[in-house]
């Protein structure tokens, strides 16, 4: 979704389904996956340079088919693109965790 790669999976939850998308970031870019951005993180700290990392994990109901829930997610990345509302957030601080819910 716009050139951003998620992770998809269904959680079950009793009789409910959620579909959860989750993407990876590692200093400012997005990774294909968790393998990949495990990775890069291990890269940057063999360079002994720090390296700063992100989830996004987003989440929907799946009551009307996983087709619906991907659209649903779909849209609302459009309104707020991944690499704008979350990643940006970042000041610098190694105490700051930013979180959008």
């Amino acid at each position: 979704v716009g050139g951003v790669v998620f992770e998809e999976q269904v959680v079950w939850r009793g009789p409910e389904r959620q579909l959860v998308w989750r993407a990876y970031r590692v200093d400012g870019a997005f990774q294909s996956g968790a393998g990949a951005s495990k990775r890069a993180l291990a890269i940057a700290r063999l360079r002994g340079q720090q390296a700063y990392a992100a989830v996004m994990i987003l989440s929907t109901d799946m009551a009307n088919g996983i087709d619906e829930a991907r659209t649903h997610l779909e849209k609302f990345l459009s309104t707020f693109p991944a690499d704008s509302f979350l990643w940006g957030q970042r000041n610098g601080s190694e105490e700051t965790t930013p979180c959008v819910e």
